[in-house]
């Protein structure tokens, strides 16, 4: 069954050694850590997007606040005072994800963006999002690093496997 195939699997990857190097590796090119600015332009109680007017309100706000992010103002305290991010309350170091994970336009620019830079405002489904690249955790304990380590002994012991297999 599969949840002792899991198990099964979790037991070995433990004992497959997968090279420093290439965790660390796979961590920078598959991860990003980012905070950001929502300012949203969509109603929060009835989930329609705003009017005209409105909406151009918002992104007058979102270019204003991105041109004093630019300009060196805090921009942790530009996300306390302006971000409409309520997911941001539990991340206030702001978010490590992967490919796939996020809405399209916000993953591409903060893969995009280099550390430390931050972007003009992003407008996706949710608003327009003013991204600032963080540098990456690698450390053993984050979930980059973990992750990694884990699809790359996946695919070594699939490999193995196969090598295996291909001697009997």
């Amino acid at each position: 069954d599969f949840l002792e195939y899991d198990l099964y699997t979790m037991k070995l990857t433990d004992i497959v050694e997968v090279p420093e190097e290439e965790i660390l590796n796979y961590a920078n090119e598959n991860y990003v850590h980012v905070q950001h600015i929502l300012i949203g332009t969509i109603d929060q109680e009835t989930g329609a997007k705003y009017e005209a007017d409105k909406l151009a309100e918002k992104q007058k706000l979102a270019d204003e606040i991105a041109a004093k992010a630019k300009n060196g103002e805090d921009f942790y305290s530009l996300v306390e005072e302006y971000g409409e991010d309520p997911g941001m309350e539990n991340n206030p170091d702001g978010y490590t994800f992967t490919f796939g994970e996020m809405v399209p336009e916000f993953e591409a620019k903060s893969f995009e963006l280099a550390v430390g830079e931050i972007s003009d405002p992003v407008e996706t489904s949710y608003g327009y999002h003013i991204i600032k690249k963080l540098p990456l955790d690698i450390s053993a304990e984050s979930s980059a690093y973990s992750a990694g380590k884990d699809i790359l002994s996946q695919t070594k012991l699939g490999e193995d496997l196969a090598a295996f297999s291909e001697d009997l």
